[in-house]
C-alpha cells in the first residue's frame, strides 16, 4: 500500500480525532451481530449450511469500515479499490451519512470532504467488481453491509451530525453542527454519541422473515428502500403520545444545507420522564421492570434493527447474483468519465 506525505498527514490526523466520526451502531455489538443475523438467516432459508470463514470475511470488511484495515489479508491489495476504502483515514474526507433525496455534490460534498457515504458506496461497489476470487469479494460485500445497516439509524439519515466534537475547530464544514450542543450532556468533550448506535441487538433468527423471493433491486435500489423505511418510521406517532412524531427528536433546524440537529428541547432519545412539548406534557416514558426504557422505546430500536437485517439478507442475495457483477461493470464505466470522478483527501489515485 503506497503512503504518501499527504495521506500520512491524513493519517495522523485521523489517529488524533477524526476517524469514527459520524460512526452509527457500535461495531463489534451492532454492526457485527446485524452482518451474523442476515448472513445465517440467509442460509437457514435457503437451506444452506452457514460457512463460518465467509461470514468471518463479511464480518471483518463490515468492521474494517469503522476500525480500518489493520486485520485484513494484505491479498486483499492486489485489488486496487482497498486502498481508497479500508484504512482508517479514507473516513477522514468519507462520512456515512445518507439521505436519499439529498444527494447533489454541491449538498453532500461542498469541500473535500464528502459528508454522506457516497464515494466509500461507490468503491466497494467497485472493489466488488474487480475482486479475484469470491473469498476477496466478501470483504467489499461487508463493507457494502455496513453502509448498509448505517441508514436503519435515524440521524444517520436525518442526518444529525455525530462523531468528533473536536471537529468544531475545523469551521469550514463543522463549527454549525457542533456549537449548538455546548454545555449539553449529550455533547462530551471527546464526542457526541447517538443513543441508537450503542443500543444493543436483542432481536434473533425466528424472529425474522425469509424473503419471499429473490430480489432484483440492486444496490442502490436496497439502500434507498432501507433509508424510506428509517424515514417513514421516525414520521409515525409515538404511541400513546398523541399526535407527536419520533422524528421530534432529530429535527432541530440548523444554518446547514445537509444537516439538522438534535431537539434541545426534549430529553435525548430513550430518556424516562414526561415527554414536553410547548410547554404542555404530552405522555410519559418510564421503565417498567428490569427495563433501563420504556418499551417504546425498545420496539422503535428492534423495528431499526430487523429492517437492517432484512435489507442486508437483501444485499447479500444481489451480491451472490451476477446482476450485482453487471452493476459494478457500470459504475466502473461511469468511474472512468472524467466529469464524474473527484480526488478524495489523501487519495494517490483520482476515485469516485
Amino acid at each position: 500500500m503506497k503512503t504518501t506525505t499527504l495521506s500520512a498527514g491524513m493519517a495522523l490526523l485521523c489517529s488524533l480525532l477524526l476517524c469514527n466520526s459520524a460512526m452509527a451502531y457500535d461495531p463489534k455489538p451492532g454492526h457485527l451481530r446485524l452482518t451474523e443475523l442476515s448472513y445465517q438467516k440467509l442460509a437457514q432459508c435457503r437451506g444452506e449450511v452457514v460457512n463460518p470463514a465467509r461470514l468471518q470475511r463479511l464480518q471483518d470488511g463490515n468492521l474494517a469500515m469503522d476500525e480500518g484495515a489493520a486485520k485484513l489479508p494484505s491479498s486483499l491489495y492486489d485489488n486496487p479499490w482497498s486502498d481508497q476504502l479500508f484504512p482508517a483515514y479514507r473516513r477522514v474526507g468519507n462520512w456515512h451519512f445518507y439521505h436519499p433525496d439529498k444527494t447533489d455534490k454541491e449538498t453532500v460534498q461542498p469541500g473535500l470532504v464528502n459528508m454522506s457515504q457516497q464515494r466509500l458506496w461507490a468503491r466497494a461497489q467497485l472493489g466488488l467488481t474487480m475482486a479475484n476470487d469470491s473469498a476477496q469479494r466478501d470483504y467489499f460485500v461487508g463493507a457494502l453491509l455496513h453502509l448498509l445497516q448505517d441508514v436503519s439509524v435515524p440521524a444517520h439519515v436525518t442526518p444529525v451530525y455525530h462523531g468528533p466534537s473536536l471537529v468544531g475547530l475545523f469551521p469550514l464544514f463543522t463549527t454549525k453542527l457542533t456549537h449548538y450542543l455546548k454545555g449539553e450532556r449529550r455533547a462530551k468533550f471527546y464526542g457526541i454519541k447517538d443513543p441508537i448506535d450503542s443500543s444493543p441487538v436483542t432481536i434473533e433468527l425466528e424472529d425474522l422473515p425469509c424473503p419471499t423471493t429473490d430480489s432484483k433491486l440492486n444496490y442502490d435500489a436496497i439502500r434507498e428502500l432501507l433509508a424510506r423505511q428509517t424515514l417513514a418510521a421516525m414520521a409515525e406517532p409515538i404511541p400513546n403520545c398523541g399526535n407527536n412524531r419520533w422524528q421530534l427528536f432529530w429535527n432541530k433546524e440548523l444554518p446547514h444545507n445537509y444537516f439538522k440537529g438534535y431537539n434541545l428541547e426534549l430529553p435525548p432519545f430513550g430518556s424516562n420522564g414526561d415527554l414536553v412539548v410547548g410547554m404542555q406534557t404530552q405522555c410519559e416514558f418510564k421503565a417498567k421492570g428490569n427495563q433501563l426504557q420504556d418499551q417504546r422505546y425498545y420496539e422503535f430500536i428492534q423495528q431499526r434493527h430487523i429492517q437492517a437485517v432484512l435489507a442486508g439478507m437483501l444485499l447479500l442475495q444481489q451480491a451472490d447474483s451476477t446482476v450485482g457483477e453487471q452493476q459494478g461493470a457500470d459504475l466502473l464505466q461511469v468511474s472512468a468519465d472524467p466529469g464524474a470522478v473527484n480526488r478524495a483527501p489523501g487519495a494517490d489515485v483520482v476515485v469516485p
